[in-house]
């Protein structure tokens, strides 16, 4: 369970992403299947969707979640196995980058949009407006942020959720055809509290099993819940990642 506190500032930031983008799809908490819950994200759209898509937010079961490219990879069975063993079952995801985790305390944000037959720049421009709608909505919660690389840290790529030059999650997207509709996904798991460590040593553990031999800078995550404290608590600013330890994957995470 999530301390009150945390809770709150999972609530917090849900209603203010709420008031922003009029969610059509309710709350999702998701049951024991982990796997279907990171597969409602690629669920066709339907010829009904207004042009600005629709929203998901929700919770999933304890997991690694792997993208589509490392579960090609020639150690994924073993890696897998080794992750189970550990308490960490490892579910796929069919956007690129690399492994992320799933838990309670991590707040799981979609959005799915239909892209027109001509749309030729929809990654960039659709990272930056799905990046624009949660640095709006924690900034109503009085956390700055931005977007950009953390050296150091899981899954890097250029479109990072950062707040104080710290990763705060990973973003991800994904392209597809249906029912005669092109459409994309783009998806973020934003930390709201719970151990980074235990969430690093799993995405290590795993990724290490693939035979990728990553070690993460712990400096260079934060957690939601971490951030608010500093600014309600008036700290110091937050500390500056050190660069990275290996320069690791890259990818849109």
């Amino acid at each position: 369970m999530l301390w009150s506190a945390d809770n709150r500032v999972e609530s917090d930031l849900r209603a203010a992403l709420g008031s922003l983008i009029q969610a059509d799809e309710p709350w999702d908490e998701a049951g024991r299947d982990r796997q279907a819950a990171i597969d409602a994200d690629f669920s066709p759209p339907s010829q009904s969707m207004d042009a600005g898509g629709s929203v998901r937010l929700w919770r999933n079961q304890r997991c690694v979640v792997a993208s589509r490219a490392q579960s090609a990879m020639p150690r994924f069975e073993a890696a897998r196995r080794l992750s189970d063993a550990a308490g960490w079952p490892v579910m796929v995801r069919r956007s690129g980058g690399g492994a992320v985790v799933h838990r309670p305390g991590i707040l799981n944000v979609s959005r799915r949009k239909i892209l027109s037959p001509d749309s030729r720049s929809w990654m960039t421009s659709g990272y930056q407006d799905f990046l624009d709608l949660l640095v709006k909505a924690l900034g109503e919660l009085g956390v700055a942020c931005d977007h950009g690389r953390v050296f150091g840290s899981y899954c890097d790529g250029r479109f990072n959720l950062r707040c104080q030059g710290r990763k705060l999650a990973g973003t991800a997207a994904y392209a597809g055809f249906a029912n005669g509709l092109r459409y994309c996904v783009f998806h973020a798991s934003i930390v709201v509290s719970g151990s980074l460590e235990d969430d690093l040593a799993a995405i290590e553990r795993f990724e290490n099993g693939l035979g990728m031999n990553v070690a993460y800078d712990r400096t260079a995550h934060v957690s939601l819940s971490e951030a608010v404290h500093v600014k309600t608590a008036g700290c110091a600013p937050l500390a500056m990642p050190a660069r990275a330890i290996h320069p690791m994957i890259t990818g849109e995470c």
